[in-house]
């Protein structure tokens, strides 16, 4: 008789589950954010009127956002000016915001440094074989590796203008072969390299086996144990990007190209790309780059030292000055620009805590240091992507440094002067459960993972996530 009704166990099961998530669903919170009140144990909030001036805005959206979804798409905008919200529901806003980031337009810049596989030179036999390995999917397989006198780049710069849910070419792709050579003559540049097997189609990944840290790499801590993305920056219609030494996964202490490619490169609205600066890695590269003010704005490794430098938007040098830190005084360095300030982070390698910022303005057409500070936040992530996690603003008017730091689903909001903290508080709020967050109907909610897949939904604390952040300037948004 008790296997007889053991049948009906799951249905009951499924049952009460939903039965349970009705009832939370009646006791669900109106959606609300706003900044904590109360002092984190050691800390101290500070008086608000710190930052009663400051304008800033982000998304909350649900974490699993989806556009093909009908009830993934719940998206509010939150504008605030110091601890004041308004928000508003604004999926639309938020959908368009990923795609278009800071782009003036509808089109992007696509640019890679890749190391394509070379099936002379890198070959797949049991000699050079590591089969007690797993691949990027997670799947058990099989690396190689060598030793090369000889490694090719494929450098690529692409605009693309985006056509729907679609992305088309616009103009001709830059694509150029360079090779990269060991100074000492022999095949002593290490290679790692695997195949997988991608939506049926074979695909090789190849990496350099030169360690990081700048015990072995001069740029080693900059490239945090990878090859960076090159930077790209928009004036107008027209794009920039740079490419330099942190675009290449080698060390050219050890290496050197056959013709260099380093410099940077203006793309035109019509694609066309045109090489403006021509730099010699040998002697110097770019690190970063921002657009202020209608110029290009860098920072430049020469010699060891490192220097801001100006560029007009044909390559002529405008201006040049040196920072107060070495490139092997510094783990990390990131350029942020805004209205009438260029911000520059310096880390110091052995004291990662004590993060100095320089504030520079423009004085007769010259850049000039307006602050020099040390960063009491203990958070700074990101400022300088496309979907940063971080940001810094300066008011001159005040010698105020606010910084903005999402870390961990958490929004950190924190104000300070030279040597004194102001403000620090964290924004809260009931966003994480209300009326409008269903069960996705991207759910199995049949096989075998039915149950499993609810009772996650319930248990989940972080079905909302806060991003897209922004500092609002000069009332403009």
């Amino acid at each position: 008789m008790m296997k007889k009704y053991m049948g009906y166990l799951p249905i009951g099961l499924l049952c009460l589950i939903v039965l349970f998530s009705q009832l939370i669903y009646t006791r669900r919170n109106d959606f609300h954010v706003a900044l904590s009140t109360i002092a984190q144990e050691g800390e101290r909030i500070g008086d608000p009127e710190a930052i009663r001036d400051f304008a800033y805005s982000f998304y909350i959206a649900d974490t699993n956002f989806s556009s093909s979804s009908t009830m993934s798409q719940n998206a509010w905008r939150v504008d605030a000016v110091g601890d004041q919200f308004k928000l508003r529901f604004d999926p639309e806003g938020y959908k368009n915001g990923p795609y278009r980031g800071n782009e003036t337009s509808d089109s992007y810049l696509s640019v890679e440094a890749v190391m394509p596989y070379n099936e002379k030179t890198m070959t797949m036999d049991d000699a050079h074989g590591n089969c007690d390995s797993y691949d990027q999917t997670g799947d058990f397989g099989c690396t190689y590796e060598t030793s090369l006198e000889r490694l090719s780049y494929d450098v690529t710069i692409q605009r693309q203008r985006i056509e729907g849910n679609k992305l088309r070419a616009v103009g001709k792709k830059f694509t150029k072969h360079y090779i990269v050579k060991s100074k000492d003559g022999k095949p002593s540049i290490p290679v790692s390299y695997h195949a997988e097997e991608i939506n049926g189609e074979q695909r090789f990944f190849v990496n350099t086996g030169f360690s990081m840290g700048n015990a072995d790499d001069r740029y080693g801590d900059l490239k945090e144990y990878s090859a960076e993305s090159a930077p790209i920056v928009n004036i107008e219609q027209t794009s920039f990007t740079a490419i330099g030494a942190l675009q290449f996964q080698v060390n050219f202490d050890q290496v050197e190209f056959e013709k260099d490619p380093t410099g940077i490169y203006r793309v035109d609205p019509y694609g066309t790309i045109t090489r403006i600066v021509t730099t010699d890695v040998k002697k110097e590269t770019i690190i970063r780059m921002k657009a202020f003010k209608g110029k290009l704005v860098t920072i430049v490794e020469k010699g060891g030292k490192l220097y801001v430098r100006v560029y007009s938007t044909q390559g002529k040098q405008l201006d040049e000055f040196q920072l107060p830190k070495e490139l092997t005084q510094t783990s990390r360095i990131m350029l942020q620009t805004e209205g009438n300030h260029i911000l520059i982070v310096q880390e110091p390698i052995y004291d990662s805590n004590r993060r100095e910022v320089l504030i520079y303005g423009l004085n007769k057409e010259r850049i000039a240091l307006i602050d020099h500070l040390v960063l009491l936040s203990p958070f700074l992530g990101d400022i300088e992507s496309e979907y940063p996690d971080s940001l810094i603003h300066y008011e001159e008017k005040t010698g105020v440094l606010y910084t903005l730091v999402q870390d961990n689903f958490e929004l950190y909001v924190t104000a300070q002067k030279k040597d004194k903290a102001l403000y620090s508080s964290t924004v809260l709020g009931d966003y994480m459960d209300d009326s409008r967050l269903d069960l996705p109907d991207t759910t199995p909610l049949s096989g075998n993972s039915a149950y499993e897949n609810i009772v996650g939904f319930l248990l989940n604390t972080q079905k909302r996530t806060l991003q897209n952040l922004s500092i609002v300037q000069d009332g403009a948004s």
